[in-house]
């Protein structure tokens, strides 16, 4: 769901709040509290950091995390290099085999989009709102999601049961660059990044630039009624229960019960639709005449989920706007890249490397007690609280006393 735009928000303070600082840090004295006191507290750090070539923010965590990185990336290179044989099915021998994957150019650029070939041919084949349907649940079924975006997940309004949230399409660059008179600039390089993928993919120019514009003014069109990144987490705007015969109708256009039926729904589970404006505006695109701009959506977004495993004309196309939009200058190397392609799909089993090497028994027990003190000042606010009626406290308490530990 939108939630990742925290991520997002997060990533871009720091940036504005490091570009901002780079105007302090070209001061040769400190600034006073009373002046600026953002700038002042954080004079030596600014004096000290700079952003990364290959990054668009930089921040502690961010340091804490690359010098963790740098151990997990040394210990990847060197199972990569040992020349052993890994038992089948270990993490050692699934790391390994990714990584060495990831680095094998040449095969990369030999294999291409083949392996998705069949789904892509289908893509090209649609000709009716029926044969759209049919390639969504297909491409769903392999874990493509573009048109119809759903997710499965814990209510929010009731945790002892499950709903389906449903949201708008994927909207490419994002809701807040579209809606922004500012971020035009933005705008047009990522429609030039569509028109290159797009004749990558085997388009001629001049339908690759009129695909570009249909998807970009049909996206723009159902982004506009989407909710903001704060919307998705006020309840009151994002928490529409929908009934089954209420969402198909929302989706009328299109066999949303086929594709529920396809997914293992049914009409007793709990439908919550959030951003019902902006679906009801894509459900309007829903008729035999904007097959065209419909199919290649489709496939431009799945040739954008894919192109960071695919050829590398692919990976750094889609690199480079991406760096256009966070503000790095420098490409990563092709080993980092490779082993961020392990951390992002094996993390659990590079974590369990990560533990053999780094993280002994001493610093477990450490953060073990580090845990058990932090529950038991907790247990003293409580008790201290003179709010609070002593079965509140109680219970409160035995919250904490419940809590299952895992280090």
């Amino acid at each position: 769901m939108k939630k990742e735009w925290v991520g997002w928000l997060f990533s871009v303070g720091l940036l504005c709040a490091l570009l901002c600082g780079c105007q302090a840090a070209e001061e040769s004295e400190k600034t006073a509290v009373e002046d600026d006191f953002y700038a002042s507290v954080n004079f030596e750090t600014f004096q000290e950091k700079t952003i990364p070539e290959t990054e668009g923010s930089w921040s502690w965590s961010y340091e804490i995390t690359e010098e963790v990185a740098d151990k997990l990336q040394e210990a990847v290179s060197l199972l990569n290099t040992s020349g052993e044989n890994f038992e089948s099915g270990s993490s050692e021998q699934k790391i390994n085999d990714l990584y060495a994957c990831a680095l094998d150019l040449d095969n990369r650029n030999e294999q291409g989009l083949l392996a998705v070939e069949p789904l892509l041919q289908e893509i090209n084949d649609i000709e009716t709102l029926e044969d759209c349907s049919n390639a969504l649940i297909d491409l769903a079924d392999n874990g493509f999601q573009s048109i119809i975006r759903f997710s499965y997940a814990q209510d929010d309004m009731d945790s002892s049961q499950m709903a389906v949230y449903f949201e708008s399409i994927d909207d490419l660059i994002g809701k807040e660059y579209l809606d922004d008179p500012a971020m035009s600039e933005a705008c047009q390089d990522y429609q030039e990044y569509m028109t290159q993928m797009f004749i990558l993919s085997g388009e001629n120019e001049t339908d690759a630039r009129a695909n570009t514009t249909a998807i970009f003014s049909m996206v723009s069109q159902v982004a506009v009624k989407g909710l903001t990144p704060a919307e998705f987490y006020d309840p009151d705007i994002y928490y529409n229960v929908y009934t089954y015969n209420e969402l198909t109708s929302l989706y009328s256009g299109i066999n949303i019960a086929k594709f529920l039926e396809r997914r293992g729904l049914s009409e007793s589970d709990q439908y919550v639709v959030m951003e019902k404006d902006a679906i009801s505006t894509l459900n309007s695109y829903f008729t035999e005449e904007n097959i065209p701009v419909l199919k290649e959506y489709i496939k431009f977004v799945l040739l954008k989920d894919l192109a960071p495993y695919g050829s590398v004309e692919y990976r750094d196309l889609a690199l480079e706007m991406e760096r256009k939009l966070n503000g790095a200058s420098q490409q990563k190397t092709n080993e980092r890249l490779a082993y961020d392609e392990v951390g992002n799909l094996l993390e659990w089993d590079l974590a369990k490397i990560y533990i053999e090497n780094s993280f002994d028994e001493a610093r477990k027990n450490d953060v073990k007690s580090m845990i058990e003190q932090i529950i038991s000042e907790y247990k003293e606010i409580i008790n201290s609280q003179d709010w609070m009626s002593e079965e509140t406290k109680a219970k409160a308490i035995l919250k904490l006393d419940k809590m299952t530990v895992f280090v």
